[in-house]
């Protein structure tokens, strides 16, 4: 089969001998011919667009060089003073930053030292405690024996506890307990090892007692901490003052005389009734109970 092609403008006509063979396999052939025509001719003209390109781009730095040097020469200028700075302002930064470490570290061991001083001062202060018991006055016929608070259960915590003393130490029932301060009550059970204190502040307690200045009889009623106990069984129109302190009478024989166990805080007077109303501030209550002495009867 043979295949015709004529020139526009022309009248020739000629023949593509690939067209001979299979229509759709020449015109296949004939359409891969007329694409690598136009790609040549694409990368002829991408060829051109470079080279011009290439040409401006020198063109151009060879122009803009001079005035971007003017421009650049004074702001590099002004930049200079601190660019000579630089290597001084790292030097400090470094200067700075050791200087934060060292107060760190000095800081940290400041806080190790105040726990220290607070750890002397907790043991200067029993250390105190102890030696005020030592130093405490024993009345004839007495000895002390030193104990440590060692149980205090919460249901009974107003009026008992336990010490670490108990009849093998030479310990009774019935034997009083102070601390620095003043009497802190009175041994109510006992084993061989340990003890029960009945504390002034049970309500239940009653301790035989006088006032300071007349020596007037007395009985001193328990009372909560922090609430006033009561002085009760007053003589008639018996003349009490505040800041008088009450003493331990002596008498029944277990406490011994002239022991303190508080300040009278309030006294109020009826018209009508003859008896003053004395409320009293237990002394021994003011700190933490801890360290305590008994006072037992010399063999």
């Amino acid at each position: 089969m043979r295949c015709a092609r004529r020139r526009k403008n022309t009248g020739r006509t000629f023949t593509l001998p690939y067209l001979q063979l299979d229509p759709l396999i020449g015109y296949e052939i004939f359409m891969i011919r007329r694409s690598s025509r136009r790609f040549s001719n694409f990368g002829l003209l991408g060829g051109i667009l470079t080279l011009l390109l290439l040409l401006s781009l020198i063109w151009l730095r060879s122009a803009w060089v001079p005035l971007v040097q003017d421009f650049s020469s004074p702001l590099l200028s002004k930049l200079q003073p601190l660019m000579e700075t630089l290597p001084a302002l790292k030097t400090e930064w470094q200067l700075y930053r050791q200087t934060a470490l060292n107060q760190k570290a000095v800081l940290s061991e400041l806080a190790q030292l105040r726990k220290q001083q607070q750890a002397m001062e907790i043991v200067a202060a029993e250390n105190q405690r102890l030696r005020s018991l030592l130093n405490l006055p024993t009345p004839k016929g007495y000895l002390k024996i030193g104990a440590e608070v060692i149980a205090r259960s919460p249901n009974q915590w107003t009026s008992r506890l336990q010490i670490n003393k108990g009849f093998e130490d030479g310990l009774s029932i019935n034997r009083i307990v102070l601390n620095q301060e003043g009497v802190v009550g009175k041994i109510s059970e006992l084993s061989a090892r340990t003890a029960m204190v009945e504390l002034l502040t049970d309500q239940n307690s009653a301790v035989a007692c006088i006032t300071e200045k007349d020596r007037r009889p007395a009985i001193l009623n328990g009372a909560f901490p922090g609430e006033p106990a009561k002085l009760k069984y007053l003589e008639n129109y018996t003349k009490v003052v505040p800041g008088e302190k009450i003493l331990t009478s002596g008498l029944g024989g277990n406490f011994p005389p002239d022991l303190l166990l508080g300040t009278v805080t309030e006294v109020k007077q009826d018209p009508g009734h003859p008896v003053p109303e004395v409320f009293v501030k237990l002394s021994a209550f003011n700190q933490a109970l801890q360290y305590l002495v008994v006072l037992v009867p010399e063999p």
